[in-house]
């Protein structure tokens, strides 16, 4: 019986879930006296400083939608922040919800008339761009840091390790784009794909995978000879984040014992840490990444933990409330149109547009 409950993928995930969730409950639960005194130290936060923020988190979430919409062929702004604010939701609030996300963006993209080789060229891209630029950053800073102090053997294996990850993903996008064999493997691969996907959606089995494949391929060699303009756009949004969390730290009264330099190192070094962590947006890990890494770095406990409930309010519960407000929109507009066309019904939409983007992603 053990075996055959706790054997399935769905059921380990759920099991480490709640045990994570448990081990989160604990350890507020320890530091509750932690936590009274940070919630007092948000009560110093004035209102500019209040406005500043939400300021910052709406540039950072109009920077990243303007990228999105320029990827997907220049859609409206409002399509645009639809598609991308919504699957920024569920793969954020959502346990595992990378597959889900993108199934829903691919079918707003349908809704929307976008192509799927437009899309799928959009989640290629700013994924390689996002990952280029979450690496590249500590690697930068980290670098700048160093000219004013002596490495230690832990900033010599970071550097080391951000180095060999930017060199080699450029390597390999190098040769996954230039690569004819590559390309071909990819064709079979979509083939196979799609043929499995036509004995649940017939639809499937009419794509033309040869010309989606090199559509596909076309779209992000374009992308990758002018790629200056996509990764200032992630590296504005990335810094946003970061300055998000400084200006909460000034408003707390953090003054000359955290310099911004050394800020920035720590807040992109436990960034990149905790995007490998599984849970959703890397919730409980990240917070409690950024308030020690900033403890150590001579903060008090109190005021690191309310700049850092602060900095997630912003970017990670502020993104999850815009995604469910458009997604209820969508939804909306959707199903009206459907009453009044007699089409499919939005549950029926999802539902069968599901499976291929899955599949894809898998």
């Amino acid at each position: 019986m053990s075996r055959s409950v706790f054997g399935r993928p769905e059921h380990r995930r759920t099991l480490a879930l709640a045990v994570f969730g448990l081990a989160v409950i604990i350890a507020i639960w320890t530091q509750r006296s932690t936590f009274a005194a940070a919630v007092g130290e948000l009560r110093l936060l004035q209102w500019w400083i209040v406005g500043t923020l939400v300021v910052v988190g709406v540039i950072e979430r109009v920077v990243r939608i303007d990228l999105f919409r320029t990827l997907l062929g220049g859609p409206t702004f409002g399509t645009a922040a639809t598609v991308h604010e919504v699957g920024t939701a569920v793969s954020k609030g959502v346990p595992m919800g990378g597959p889900l996300a993108t199934a829903l963006r691919w079918s707003m993209c349908r809704d929307a008339s976008i192509p799927t080789t437009a899309f799928t060229v959009t989640m290629i891209a700013a994924g390689a761009a996002a990952a280029f630029v979450t690496w590249t950053l500590p690697l930068l800073i980290l670098g700048l840091d160093l000219t004013r102090r002596d490495a230690e053997m832990t900033d010599l294996v970071v550097l080391i390790v951000c180095s060999v990850v930017v060199f080699g993903s450029v390597a390999f996008w190098w040769v996954m784009l230039g690569s004819d064999r590559i390309h071909r493997w990819c064709e079979r691969r979509c083939r196979q794909l799609y043929a499995r996907a036509g004995k649940r959606i017939p639809a499937a089995r009419d794509i033309d995978t040869t010309a989606s494949v090199d559509e596909i391929r076309s779209g992000l060699i374009s992308v990758a000879a002018r790629p200056w303009g996509l990764l200032a756009k992630m590296t504005v949004a990335q810094l946003c984040g970061a300055l998000v969390l400084l200006v909460a730290l000034r408003g707390v009264g953090v003054g000359s014992e955290l310099d911004t330099v050394e800020f920035l190192r720590v807040f992109f070094i436990v960034t990149l840490l905790g995007s490998f962590i599984p849970t959703p947006g890397g919730v409980g890990v990240i917070e409690a990444g950024l308030s020690g890494a900033l403890v150590a770095s001579g903060v008090a406990p109190a005021s690191a933990l309310a700049a850092v409930l602060v900095y997630r309010l912003i970017t990670y519960v502020m993104p999850i409330l815009i995604g469910g407000v458009l997604y209820l929109f969508w939804r909306g507009g959707v199903a009206a149109r459907a009453e009044a066309t007699g089409e499919e019904s939005v549950d029926e939409m999802v539902g069968s547009r599901v499976l291929v983007p899955a599949i894809v992603e898998y």
